[in-house]
């Protein structure tokens, strides 16, 4: 019998949405302590800026839509379906 692929694209999303979260946390953590940001976290707070969302908000939303752009381009998600 053939594995089922659900358990595996559900692990697979949540290990995605998980890292993005806390790539949010991380960008925020470093803006918000003054250190200087690189050039994609400088987008990420023009992004928050301009919405009047908060940085990690504003991280997750942005990598989200990165995500569906590279999906329609590539015509694939990403590996998540087969």
């Amino acid at each position: 019998m053939e594995k089922s692929t659900m358990p595996t694209l559900f692990k697979r999303i949540t290990f995605y949405l998980i890292g993005i979260c806390a790539i949010g946390f991380g960008v925020a953590a470093i803006i918000n302590a003054q250190q200087g940001a690189g050039a994609f976290d400088a987008f990420i707070v023009g992004v928050a800026s301009k919405t009047g969302l908060t940085i990690g908000v504003s991280m997750n939303i942005v990598a989200v839509t990165f995500l569906l752009v590279a999906a329609v381009i590539e015509k694939k998600f990403q590996g998540f379906f087969h």
